[in-house]
């Protein structure tokens, strides 16, 4: 199909339907025209790429695009062209690189951020890293596959794992067109129709239903079940400082993140029964600092952190310490839940 093109209301060029020459040139054209990439489809929101690399290194090979945006979402764009034999191998390739990239980086996401700067040479705002950080804890990116064409099957996929899974993956199908000026000037049309945005909608829709409850003893032998075969020394900090919290009064309470969550909450009225620390699956630790009301009784939480060595300055309401951060400080974190188990 042509696209017509018209001045004072009369024909005066038309475009011809064409094929990309070959990946390359598709990979290319995305990197340089990033908006091509209907962000405010995936978000409903206003959102810019401030990072775009080609072929990013992963131990499972480079990845085609590796995006960021300004919020810290971590996108892993893949290229096809329809008439490639191992077409429907796009799927696996990105969960590929999308595993590796979990592997390597979900315990170091400095290391990740280093990398991007030093390596590429972009320059990542703090507000963004930390929404890089978050992401990475918790396994969180943006999977496109970008073709000229997508077919019935690949579409079947797509809805499928969308629907049967927390993948966030998405088609990208790109219309290609050419026309010449009177000058002879070649102009070139792409027509992005972004697949897999609804599937997205009705899932946000029944998150709530679908969601597993999960019960405290459930959380703690998940933690000697699926972690300490993988991390020994994670688990049995979780299941240390757990036992401490609850032999000193404080109450353990099951979270709602995905990945499942612990929440410890200290005794008394210092924070209406929210947590000030939780545990997710991830081996994450938040810190809650926003549920404390009494002034004195924050302030003397932080300045302990940060005694303590934590990376938590009181600047925020809401912390999130990877492992190698507070790992390290069990015994620190240990005092703390003496200290205001009796506050």
């Amino acid at each position: 199909m042509a696209i017509l093109i018209t001045k004072d209301g009369r024909i005066v060029s038309k475009a011809e339907e064409s094929e990309f020459k070959n990946e390359g040139y598709l990979q290319t054209y995305i990197l340089e025209n990033p908006e091509l990439i209907p962000l405010e489809e995936i978000h409903s929101e206003k959102r810019n790429f401030i990072v775009t690399i080609r072929e990013f290194n992963t131990y499972s090979g480079p990845i085609d695009i590796l995006a960021i945006d300004n919020k810290g979402d971590i996108y892993l764009i893949e290229t096809k062209l329809s008439r490639n034999a191992d077409k429907r191998k796009v799927i696996a390739q990105i969960l590929d690189y999308a595993a590796a990239i979990w592997e390597e980086y979900t315990n170091n996401p400095e290391g990740f951020i280093n990398k991007i700067e030093e390596d590429y040479e972009f320059e990542i705002p703090e507000d963004v890293a930390e929404g890089i950080i978050k992401n990475l804890s918790e396994g969180n990116f943006k999977l496109i596959v970008a073709m000229d064409s997508l077919d019935k099957r690949l579409k079947t996929m797509i809805r499928f794992l969308k629907s049967h899974s927390t993948f966030d993956l998405y088609a990208l199908e790109f219309d290609y067109y050419e026309f010449k000026d009177e000058s002879g000037e070649l102009y070139e049309i792409f027509v992005p129709k972004l697949f897999g945005i609804e599937t997205t909608e009705k899932k946000t829709s029944s998150s709530q239903s679908s969601r597993r409850k999960w019960s405290v003893e459930e959380f703690l032998d998940y933690v000697k079940n699926e972690i300490e075969p993988r991390n020994p020394s994670l688990a049995s900090a979780i299941l240390e400082l757990s036992s401490k919290a609850r032999e000193l009064g404080w109450t353990l309470k099951p979270g709602t993140s995905k990945q499942g969550s612990l929440n410890l909450v200290p005794p008394g009225e210092l924070t209406n029964g929210r947590a000030i620390f939780s545990f997710v699956g991830t081996g994450v630790l938040k810190v809650y600092l926003g549920w404390i009301i009494d002034e004195t009784a924050k302030n003397e939480l932080v300045n302990a952190l940060l005694s303590s060595g934590l990376p938590i300055d009181g600047t925020k309401v809401e912390y999130h310490l990877r492992p190698d951060e507070w790992l390290p400080k069990v015994k620190e974190i240990t005092s703390i839940l003496e200290r205001f188990s009796n506050y």
